[in-house]
């Protein structure tokens, strides 16, 4: 917090910048008399442990309340004020100024909504107030600014601050100057009353250390410190002038107040000593003069005083030498004064900076500039975020043109006040990129640069690496890169970088759509910048620690008790420890470094070392030296740091080898790049899984594994498995014991699953073979039943002479179970390939029966689509969905971030990137399916809408409201006025109804049940089912549910009867019919439906709705044959 400002402004300032605390004097205790007291005269901090003492004892106590909230926001300490002014405000005794207090505190920290309704409450009982307007005011304007594109780059400099106050920088011949309380001073041993901080000086440090960030700041010998508050201070054009702001530590009575004075001094080249200190003629004991600013080569001096006459608070005054003597001040008037107060004046040509609040801006604070014109002075303008935050920023100096200083008290920052430095942009970012294909350069493609409004501001070539150049963006504008080429291939897999100066990567660019890439443009450095700092959150305990293991020839092969050591790259001893029982070792809580060498204590062969992660898994496995060193190489784990790693264009892959179902453990597998060239080698652990960090993204490795050989050489499988251990899908074998793998970023490869998992037809296969304990048992015969995930049969089949058997035309995305018509504990069952090859044991649950831990399509057997089959899956994952996201009107959305796609089942499909305007798209959906759509960050207390949108850029749907935190979707609109919309549609449960209700849905019931009407005139209940599925939908379950709440309990026989569309064998669609019915009677039974009044029928595809053998039929028209229709029959 600004000390100076708060500690020493006068009462008459105090009072008129904040509204009188008012209470009944006769009913204070002693102690909160002397807390008032302690309140009135600023000593805050003894102030609030009186009144805790207070508040502890009578804590409904209004006043104590109201004195030590006040005495929080005093010192700057909003969440204890924010605590008080809540109880406050709830008190029966609150008075108005109490919700402008409260509001203040909210939006200091950052709970804008929640300081408005005060801001409202405080106008409500203060209708004609000045400060309630400015407020609500402040908060409109906060939000239109966040929407502009910014100037300004706000640069953290935590290297030269301290926990404790440092603001004013300024440079001075080859050294900068501060004012700081850092430390001890070195004429004066006390405290201040305001907040126990030390005393203010001036500090020093040679430029030389400021380039090399040192913070090696000395306390300035000489006048220009003295035995009180000593700072900021202002420096002539010539240097060979200073005005200090200096405060005195002066005990004239209880009533006395030191006021902030001025006193300016001259520099004694010779001795390098600043002297001659006058105090200015203006100076008074009555009111503050100070935080001033040289301008006009020293000739004119602009200051902040609350001086008698003033506009309120303290305003900004301008003086100038005449005769040579300082002139009478002179206000500058209400176009920059204002009520409040205006401080911190700087004058840079025509531009006129200083700090007010005394303006709407974004809380305590802020900084404006204003421009000198032949007519006066302009409409000051808020520098806007980032120079200004919800707390105090002021003090704003230029060392150059475009760069400099300011000092904030900002959350986040490493003490009390801390100086920032901050560029200006003009039209002035380079942007350099890297386009490549399969992880190579693109050489001669032609790359434009787009503007927000599409049009065409730049075009590029990229040179013979692939990279390219655009010059004289503007900071933070949005821009699209649009790659452009006559090969679709390159268009649609092309990825961008951003590259430094040497052309490194340093940021991976969001695609889009197919060749095209969103850019925001940033210089350089302030990406690397919001890399690190995001890379230093993520350091827990600013600690490092890493595990290994020590072998020969594989892992376990050592003995134990082989000592080893850690040291450093110049080879200086920091620990040792010795190997356990199987090699392994640990060392942890060391520091972050880079250069760490690990050594082996008196080897006779070169061994290797397996580093080993938190899961694990070896991730790397290094050969000794002949010395017994093995380097650490620093590695990138994109499991962990997916943004990180995708910027450096690099990827992790874990994986699982098996064979048989079972783990292949401690076995040797090695990596190659698509040259044959040995990269690294790892070693699979217990559970058969490996890890490898340093894998470039879009390149095709090679994975051998030497020890392999008989069956297992043909039959081991290779999993690409996540980070806890679960499979995304199958590395393909290429030859005998050699696996080729396509390297993706780390979060691609959950979308490469979804891709092959919809290119994996809709009927799978299960095969499996049975062994019983027995071995002379006959094992023809034995019937096998299979289990849907709702729990019901589905089919039964026999075994062969062998022990074999097959299930058909499955759902691929459905977990099965399999029970027997004998002991199940008998028995060991082994789900086999096509090569009966065994895939996965099956392991036995008392309850389910067999189960399977793997995904169904990757233990089953399916033919390569049919030309007709891939046509119709192709049209049935055709549909592309275009839409927009908004809170109040179309275009306010006002930032890039992710949007989410979900099925019905919750599992993420894809993401995209939504565009400033809120637009975004996502293409080949199934038409048939609902969606369910999640925004990546979203703002507290938003409420955000969507609308889809047609080829013409139409809207096609406005009734997608957001009511939580996501969006539902149906591409036909079958969930309208069915499924709730946000998070509700997610649950399953139905929403109770009254016995009213119910009566009225019984009698109504032809209209409120009734879909569909078949050759019967009767009416119905109509449940739609998925294409080739027997599952009951969340949809079809919430309708049946109020079925039974209607007919649950009558005496009504209840007919079901199902159908098929007509795709597919007329046999087998029988079935699935028979299925349907058999699911739709197993839920009602379930229900508490009596078995004996279901009818249960089914038809295959005689009866279809829509007869598609007779026109040309869509997905909805399918749709609407696949059925169960439930009526009510007769009456018993």
């Amino acid at each position: 917090m600004l000390r100076s400002y708060h500690i020493y402004i006068s009462r008459a300032v105090l009072l008129f910048a904040v509204l009188a605390i008012s209470f009944n004097a006769s009913s204070q205790s002693k102690r909160l008399k002397r807390a008032i007291d302690k309140y009135n005269y600023q000593f805050y901090t003894d102030a609030i442990s009186l009144l805790k003492e207070e508040v502890r004892e009578n804590q409904n106590a209004y006043t104590p309340l109201k004195y030590l909230a006040a005495s929080f926001r005093k010192v700057k300490d909003y969440q204890n004020a924010e605590l008080y002014y809540t109880l406050v405000v709830n008190s029966d005794s609150a008075q108005a100024e109490d919700y402008l207090y409260y509001g203040q505190v909210l939006k200091s920290n950052g709970k804008l909504e929640r300081a408005k309704q005060q801001f409202i409450k405080f106008q409500e009982l203060e209708d004609s107030s000045f400060l309630s307007k400015l407020m609500l005011q402040s908060l409109d304007q906060i939000e239109k600014w966040d929407r502009e594109r910014r100037v300004f780059r706000s640069v953290r400099m935590d290297w030269m601050n301290t926990k404790a106050n440092e603001y004013g920088a300024i440079l001075f011949r080859d050294r900068i100057y501060i004012a700081s309380d850092r430390e001890e001073s070195l004429t004066i041993n006390e405290e201040t009353n305001y907040n126990q901080q030390g005393f203010l000086s001036i500090y020093e440090m040679d430029t030389v250390k400021l380039r090399k960030k040192k913070n090696d700041f000395q306390e300035v010998y000489g006048r220009l410190v003295s035995s009180y508050n000593d700072g900021p201070i202002t420096i002539n054009a010539q240097q060979d002038r200073v005005m200090l702001t200096r405060v005195a530590s002066e005990d004239r009575g209880k009533d006395f107040i030191n006021q902030l004075k001025l006193f300016e001094g001259d520099y004694d080249a010779d001795k390098d000593r600043w002297k001659n200190f006058k105090a200015f003629p203006y100076n008074s004991d009555e009111y503050s003069v100070g935080y001033a600013h040289y301008a006009d080569n020293g000739n004119t001096l602009y200051f902040a005083s609350d001086m008698p006459g003033g506009l309120g608070g303290l305003d900004i005054y301008v003086s100038r030498i005449v005769d040579g003597k300082w002139s009478e001040p002179e206000n500058l008037g209400p176009r920059i004064n204002t009520v409040k107060n205006e401080l911190f004046p700087y004058l840079r040509g025509d531009e006129f900076y200083f700090s007010s609040n005394g303006y709407p801006g974004y809380g305590e604070l802020d900084i404006y500039i204003s421009n000198l014109t032949d007519t006066g002075w302009t409409e000051p303008e808020n520098l806007k975020s980032p120079i200004n935050s919800n707390r105090d920023d002021f003090g704003i100096y230029y060392d150059s043109d475009t760069s400099g200083y300011y000092a904030s008290n900002r959350e986040g920052g490493k003490g009390l006040d801390d100086i920032y430095g901050f560029i200006k942009y003009n039209n002035n970012i380079e942007v350099k990129g890297l386009v490549e294909n399969a992880g190579v350069g693109v050489k001669g493609t032609k790359v434009l640069l787009v503007n927000e409004n599409d049009s065409v501001i730049g075009e590029a070539y990229t040179d013979d690496e692939g990279k390219f150049v655009f010059k004289n963006l503007a900071y933070q504008e949005n821009y699209m890169i649009k790659i452009e080429s006559d090969e679709p291939e390159l268009v649609e897999n092309s990825r961008l970088f951003i590259t430094d100066e040497e052309g490194e990567k340093v940021q991976s660019i969001q695609k889009i759509d197919a060749g095209d890439f969103q850019l925001t443009a940033l210089p350089t450095d302030e990406i690397i910048e919001i890399q690190e700092l995001k890379a230093i959150d993520d350091l827990e305990l600013n600690e490092m620690e890493f595990s290994g293991q020590v072998f020969d020839k594989l892992p376990g092969d050592v003995k134990e008790g082989v000592k080893v050591y850690l040291t450093d790259n110049a080879g200086m001893l920091i620990d040792s420890t010795l190997t356990d029982a199987e090699g392994k070792f640990e060392f942890t809580r060391l520091p972050p470094s880079e250069d760490y060498l690990i050594k082996v204590k008196e080897v006779d062969t070169e061994l290797n070392i397996a580093f080993i992660n938190e899961n694990e898994r070896v991730y790397n496995v290094e050969k000794m030296d002949k010395d017994g060193m093995v380097s650490i190489a620093p590695t990138i784990d994109a499991s962990d740091k997916i943004e990180e790693a995708k910027n450096k264009g690099y990827t992790s892959m874990i994986g699982r080898l098996e064979y048989k179902g079972d783990p292949v453990k401690n076995t040797l597998v090695e990596i190659y790049d698509k040259n044959d060239s040995l990269i690294t080698t790892v070693v699979t652990n217990d559970k058969g899984e490996f890890q490898y960090n340093l894998l470039e993204y879009d390149k095709h490795y090679f994975l051998k594994i030497p020890s392999l050989d008989g069956d297992m050489k043909d039959d081991a499988l290779l999993y690409l498995v996540r980070e806890d251990g679960s499979p995304l899908y199958l590395i393909n074998m290429i030859s005998n014991g050699s696996y080729d793998f396509q390297s993706l970023p780390y979060d691609e490869y959950e979308v490469e699953a979804e891709r092959r998992k919809r290119l994996i037809p809709r009927e799978v296969a299960l095969e499996g073979q049975l062994y019983s304990v027995d071995e002379k048992e006959d094992m023809k015969g034995v019937t096998v039943f299979l289990i849907g995930e709702d729990g019901i049969l589905r089919d039964s089949v026999k075994t062969d002479e062998r022990g074999k058997f097959k299930f058909e035309k499955l759902n691929p995305d459905e977990h099965y179970s399999f029970t027997l018509d004998r002991k199940a504990n008998d028995y060991t069952m082994v789900l086999i390939d096509e090569n009966e090859n065994i895939i996965e044991k099956a392991f036995l649950s008392e309850e389910e029966g067999f189960k399977y831990e793997k995904l169904t399509h990757q233990v089953a057997q399916f033919k390569p689509l049919e030309i007709e089959e891939a046509k119709l899956l192709e049209e049935q994952f055709s549909h592309e969905v275009e839409g927009q996201i908004f809170k109040d009107l179309p275009g306010d959305f006002g930032k890039n971030e992710k949007i989410y796609i979900y099925d019905e089942g919750g599992t993420l499909l894809e993401s995209a990137i939504i565009d400033n305007e809120g637009r975004f798209v996502f293409k080949k959906l199934d038409p048939e399916q609902n969606y369910i759509f999640k925004l990546e960050n979203e703002e507290e207390n938003e409420s955000y809408t969507m609308v889809t949108i047609d080829d013409e850029k139409k809207v096609t749907s406005t009734k997608i409201k957001k009511e939580g935190k996501v969006f539902v979707y149906s591409p036909l609109g079958f969930i309208e006025n069915k499924l709730p919309e946000g998070e509700e549609a997610l649950d399953k449960e139905p929403v109770a109804k009254s016995e009213e209700e119910l009566d009225k849905m019984k009698s109504s019931l032809k209209n409120t049940t009734t879909v569909y009407k078949s050759v019967e005139d009767s009416e119905k209940l109509v449940v739609f089912f998925a294409f080739d599925n027997a599952t009951i939908n969340s949809e079809s379950e919430s309708n049946l549910k109020d079925f039974i709440k209607l007919f649950g309990n009558d005496k009504f026989k209840i007919e079901i009867s199902s159908y098929t569309d007509q795709r597919g064998p007329e046999s087998y669609n029988e079935l699935l019919s028979k299925f349907r019915t058999q699911a739709v009677a197993q839920y009602l039974i379930a229900n508490g439906v009596s078995a004996d009044r279901i009818i249960e029928k089914w038809f295959g595809e005689t009866k279809p709705i829509v007869d598609c053998e007779k026109k040309d039929c869509g997905n909805s028209d399918h749709r609407l044959n696949r059925r169960s229709e439930i009526r009510i029959a007769q009456s018993q």
